[in-house]
Parts: structure tokens; sequence; C-alpha cells
């Protein structure tokens, strides 16, 4: 009899057990953006989530979002910059000049970081100077 009682609640104590790990699951989610501080348009070109390349034209004094990228588990170390777009970054003045300054190097980057419960929210600001070109 004790054992049938068992078998009842089976069901109900798995269903417990699977949402207490999935309430405990981290992660760590990072934005990406470009600030423009140039006098001119800048273009720039980049790998999208589906390996295609995506162009985004950013004003002079504008922030755009370029990509967002997420990955499991919390994290405070900074990401490197090749993880969301791969090997692909450039950046253009409107006469086509490519930016001089290492764009996938994460110390060229603005970093800030937000501890949260159960996330790890990362930021990432990429600055473009017209010395930059």
């Amino acid at each position: 009899m004790k054992t049938r009682q068992f078998v009842n609640l089976y069901p109900v104590f798995l269903l417990i057990l699977v949402s207490l790990f999935a309430s405990c699951e981290t992660e760590t989610n990072a934005t990406y953006y470009i600030q423009n501080n140039s006098d001119s348009i800048i273009t720039v070109e980049f790998n999208d989530y589906f390996a295609d390349i995506s162009t985004e034209y950013v004003w002079p004094d504008e922030k755009r979002y370029l990509k967002y990228f997420s990955k499991r588990g919390k994290e405070f170390n900074e990401m490197d910059p090749t993880a969301p777009f791969g090997n692909l970054l450039i950046v253009m003045n409107y006469r086509g000049d490519t930016c001089k300054k290492e764009v996938l190097n994460v110390n060229n980057w603005f970093i800030t970081m937000k501890n949260n419960e159960s996330s790890a929210d990362h930021e990432y600001t990429l600055t473009i100077e017209n010395e930059d070109f």
C-alpha cells in the first residue's frame, strides 16, 4: 500500500525537483553598443546571429545598439568581443576610411557590469572618435 502511495506522488515530486533546478539557473547577458563621437556618419558591418553580415549606420553623437549575447552561468570576467561578432566588426567613416582602432580588442571597449540575483548583466560600448580614422 505504501509503495502505491509513493508511485502516485512520484510525478509531483519530480515536478517540484525540476522546478527547483530550473529556478537556480544563472546566466550572463551582454549588450554591445557603438558610440559615434566623430564628426561624420559611420558604417558598422558585423556578423549577425546567422553568420550573415549586418550593416548599421550611426550618426554623429549617436549611441547605437549592435548586438545582444547571452550564455549560461554567471560570469564577472570581461567577455571577448569576438564571441558575438566572430572576427568581423568593421567600422568605416563616410569617406570609406577604415577605423584604425582595434575594435575587437576588449581593452578598447567601455564596460559596465551589474550583479543581479540570477544574472550578470554586461554592457559594452565601443567609442569612435575622429582620430580613429
